[in-house]
């Protein structure tokens, strides 16, 4: 048997905490380069093709979007390395402004709390 880091509930969290503070997932670029609209997809249909790509590479590029109030949207784009450890899921980020940043590190120390000194969790194939 071969042992292998899954981390599909990590990704699973992560994009969870994200739509629970309003942020929508609005494309992903897996590591082919491959550039997934999903603007037009509601959050369970996102989310489910957004955890497919990321989990389909080792690197993958997530871009959210969140209304800022003033009739325009805030947007993220997070960079997602799937070698890290289970609370430093994403490498890095920018923001589109202060605001994005600071709302975005609200829920993204939710996730790190959540996953905070956990190991990858592990699977076993044949």
């Amino acid at each position: 048997m071969k042992t292998y880091k899954d981390y599909s509930p990590i990704v699973a969290s992560f994009l969870h905490q994200m739509i629970l503070g309003g942020w929508k997932i609005a494309r992903v670029i897996d590591c082919a380069n491959a550039k997934f609209d999903l603007s037009d997809k509601n959050n369970n249909e996102a989310k489910k093709i957004a955890k497919s790509e990321i989990m389909a590479g080792e690197d993958s590029t997530v871009v959210f979007l969140k209304p800022n109030g003033a009739g325009k949207n805030m947007r993220v784009c997070t960079l997602i390395l799937l070698g890290n450890g289970a609370d430093e899921l994403v490498a890095d980020w920018s923001a589109s402004s202060t605001k994005a940043d600071s709302d975005f590190e609200i829920y993204w120390d939710k996730f790190r709390k959540i996953w905070e000194d956990k190991e990858v969790p592990t699977k076993e194939i044949a």
